[in-house]
């Protein structure tokens, strides 16, 4: 009898851990979800270029191609301090966006990393929401490096590493975010001991109306 009581007590003991170890487990995943937010897209199309005398440095071409393969991820550390990765996967793995955020207020927010630059408004735009893919405009071309065709950002596509302040006032009708950045572009270490300043002030007089003036030096 002593025996089957003791194995009993055994199993049950084995059954009420197996029942803490599930609602462990249960909760840790709760508290993932609750924190963890992903997302991404991707975008395929159709490029072609034809150009009536063919360089050595540039071919004709004619292809389906894919354009994009992103995913983001955004991790709620607190109510307040956030961290933001977002990466590339069609040509090449990239790390686009890499950054911690720590936003006291809607009026004050600081972050940190990898992220767009404030200039230009066309820069703040995701791809998913313009009516070309590749790039929005030559704005975007020449000014965000959409496309690499400015050397001055390197191709870069408007992304750059360093520290920044950030928020909204008055309601939301006045935006502003003020930064130092390296100025070597995206995935790069700062190569001279000058930093680039960059800023932005956008105003929103009605929700569907804004505007932007921004600059870097």
């Amino acid at each position: 009898m002593k025996v089957k009581h003791l194995l009993a007590a055994s199993l049950m003991m084995l059954g009420t851990g197996s029942i803490c170890a599930q609602k462990s487990a249960n909760s840790i995943f709760n508290a993932i979800k609750e924190r963890v937010s992903l997302s991404g897209y991707a975008q395929a199309g159709f490029s072609s270029l034809w150009l009536p005398t063919v360089s050595s440095e540039k071919e004709n071409y004619n292809t389906f191609d894919v354009k994009r393969i992103t995913l983001r991820a955004n991790v709620a550390i607190t109510d307040k301090w956030s961290v933001t990765f977002i990466s590339d996967f069609a040509k090449r793995y990239t790390n686009l966006e890499l950054y911690t955020s720590f936003r006291t207020c809607s009026g004050f927010g600081i972050r940190l990393g990898q992220f767009k630059t404030a200039f230009s408004i066309e820069n703040q735009l995701s791809p998913t929401t313009i009516e070309t893919i590749s790039c929005g405009s030559m704005a975007t071309n020449f000014l965000a490096a959409g496309n690499g065709s400015d050397p001055l950002m390197g191709a870069q596509s408007g992304r750059d590493v360093g520290l920044e302040i950030y928020g909204d006032l008055f309601n939301d009708i006045l935006g502003y975010r003020l930064g130092v950045l390296n100025g070597q572009g995206i995935n790069t270490l700062d190569g001279s001991k000058h930093k680039t300043l960059e800023g932005s002030l956008t105003l929103r007089p009605i929700e569907c109306l804004s505007f932007t003036g921004s600059f870097m030096s």
